[in-house]
């Protein structure tokens, strides 16, 4: 009789290959890294975080660090590529501002 290669996996997972228990870590890692990390883009943030579960070998850090950096270019191309796409990066609407 052949031996069975897969594993059955216990819990769930979401997209990502995230879990509940990295779910509250990144949770819990947003609420202490940014009040000691004082950057204040979302995305650095959010880099930070995930860059500082990864060195403690915490779960969801990489996830974490993987949406922080698209998040920090996107925070930075937005205007650029809202040149080319008209409407991408806001303008007066998305501001607050005046359009005149």
């Amino acid at each position: 009789m052949a031996k069975k290669k897969t594993k059955k996996s216990s819990g769930f997972k979401l997209p990502g290959n995230v879990g509940p228990k990295a779910i509250l870590t990144g949770v819990l890692g947003l609420a202490i890294v940014p009040k000691v990390l004082p950057v204040q883009s979302p995305g650095a943030q959010m880099l930070g975080t995930g860059l500082a579960l990864r060195a403690l070998k915490l779960g969801g850090g990489g996830a974490l660090s993987g949406a922080g950096i698209i998040m920090l270019a996107s925070e930075f191309l937005a205007p650029y590529i809202g040149g080319v796409i008209g409407g991408v990066s806001g303008g007066a609407a998305r501001n607050g501002g005046y359009d005149y």
